[in-house]
């Protein structure tokens, strides 16, 4: 079979399972990540080291994925995966293995500036599938990482338990299978060298070029979308247990039952509502459902409306695959990895700012009137962006141009 074959029939498969694994791993390492930071920084008190080793990834990161996304373009998909799932591999072991936190710090940024493992998948998976079925594929590979977040932090809690050191050894174990999964890909996306632009490193040269491809409006929503999904990664744990009381076990439990949310809404909801309502319309109806239900977690203060709130939350998830679909369209297949490098920045940066706001937010009024004040961010940052982006669409229409994602309904 040729690699060309190959990328059409086998393509798809292989990428969903390499998320499948990079989703596993990564849920795997949750449960132990605190202790193991604890043992090499010699303090129980870990939240500023573990804050720096978060911020030092996240910064390298969004810097590094644009020209990471670039590199794709011009030299094919496969080696920038390999490259990314090996250094995980490392990395974990590292961690598990060497106690030494400046030793840790520097491979976190190591991993930082390889890492492109998502970014990859889904500008590979865009190359290898038509634009009318772009949607439901990515909601497909949304949803490998939201099962990782279902299985990895059970399974992760209990070989904790066993070995502290037993869920990094078996993420991995994951990362290297993804290693071997990507040899399999063709080496190439089936173009000449020279059909590829130029490989852009520095990584602000891409916001001139997203604001040519008329893609601003919309990626700043995408930015509100990503800032509402990061925010519960500083303040979940910390918010349930202060102002519900709830025990880890029952941290642990909301966790995976968001991540089995999640999971239905990306792998069974995401195409059928987009093939009803549109891509765009689907992209509405997540930013709307996602910005009501943080208003609500905000102001509750019953314990037990956790847990079905927890529904509409994932369902507001929707909004990430209607987007990444829909600015995925205004580009053609030779900057398909600039693009998704490009967004990955996006979501980088709103890693760094959103558990840093949120925080900052919750430190201030948890004594307060409305402890869950935090939780309105989101809304704020949909209010600025999302007008934004529907005035542009509605300029679009008058002017007889298409706007971003005008070619869904």
């Amino acid at each position: 079979m040729s690699e060309r074959e190959r990328s059409g029939s086998e393509g798809p498969a292989i990428l969903f399972l390499i998320a499948l694994c990079e989703g596993i791993a990564l849920g795997l390492v949750l449960p132990s990540l605190p202790a193991l930071y604890g043992r090499a920084a010699g303090t129980d008190d870990v939240a500023m080291v573990f804050g720096l080793s978060l911020g030092l990834y996240a910064v390298v990161n969004m810097l590094a994925l644009p020209a990471l996304g670039s590199l794709g373009d011009r030299f094919g998909r496969r080696p920038l995966l390999v490259l990314s799932l090996a250094v995980t591999a490392i990395d974990c072991l590292v961690i598990a293995y060497v106690p030494v936190l400046s030793v840790l710090l520097v491979f976190r940024a190591i991993t930082g500036l390889t890492n492109s493992t998502s970014a990859t998948v889904a500008a590979a998976l865009a190359d290898v599938t038509p634009v009318e079925d772009r949607t439901r594929r990515f909601g497909y590979l949304n949803a490998c990482y939201g099962i990782g977040l279902f299985v990895g932090p059970f399974s992760g809690g209990v070989l904790s338990e066993i070995r502290l050191e037993a869920p990094y050894v078996l993420a991995s174990a994951l990362a290297l299978t993804g290693v071997v999964l990507a040899l399999r890909l063709p080496s190439r996306n089936g173009k000449a060298l020279a059909e590829y632009g130029r490989v852009i490193i520095n990584p602000l040269r891409h916001l001139p070029w997203i604001g040519a491809m008329g893609l601003v409006p919309v990626a700043l929503v995408y930015f509100a979308v990503r800032f509402s999904f990061e925010s519960p990664n500083a303040l979940w744990a910390i918010y349930t247990t202060e102002r519900f009381g709830f025990t880890p076990s029952t941290i642990g439990l909301t966790v995976s039952l968001a991540g089995l949310f999640y999971t239905i809404v990306q792998l069974f909801l995401a195409g059928p509502i987009a093939g009803r309502i549109g891509v765009t319309g689907m992209a509405m109806l997540g930013v709307g459902v996602d910005a009501t239900s943080m208003i609500v977690l905000a102001f509750t203060s019953t314990a037990w409306v956790i847990f079905p709130l927890l529904a509409p939350l994932n369902f507001g998830n929707i909004a990430i695959p209607a987007f990444q679909s829909l600015m995925s369209r205004k580009v053609d297949s030779t900057q398909q990895g600039r693009l998704q490098g490009a967004l990955s920045s996006v979501v980088a940066l709103a890693a760094v700012i959103s558990p840093l706001a949120c925080s900052a937010v919750y430190s201030v009024t948890s004594a307060s009137a409305l402890p869950g004040a935090a939780w309105l961010l989101p809304s704020a940052v949909y209010a600025l962006t999302v007008p934004i982006w529907l005035i542009s669409r509605r300029s679009a229409k008058r002017g007889n141009a298409p706007p971003a994602g005008a070619e869904a309904r």
